[in-house]
């Protein structure tokens, strides 16, 4: 198996995403999948709290498409992040 590396563009790294975070905001479930069960932390926050659940339902279409439904499957959770 092939590992991609993301390379996001005009982010600095005060965002403090992760690999997960990055392929979330993507769509990219095969290397969300591989990121998760090589251990990736599902629920692992960024500086602004946002989880990668989070992510994905504000850049993906269809309420966060394919990889919110992947994040999902392994106990992914917006932590409270829309409660208000």
């Amino acid at each position: 198996m092939s590992v991609k590396r993301i390379l996001v563009v005009g982010k600095t790294q005060e965002e403090k995403n992760t690999e997960l975070l990055n392929a979330s905001e993507y769509g990219d479930t095969d290397t969300a999948r591989m990121l998760i069960e090589a251990g990736a932390d599902v629920n692992a926050k960024n500086k602004y709290g946002e989880t990668a659940l989070i992510i994905a339902y504000q850049s993906q279409p269809d309420d966060g498409g394919d990889i919110a439904e992947l994040l999902k499957e392994y106990g992914g959770t917006d932590g409270g992040y829309f409660d208000e």
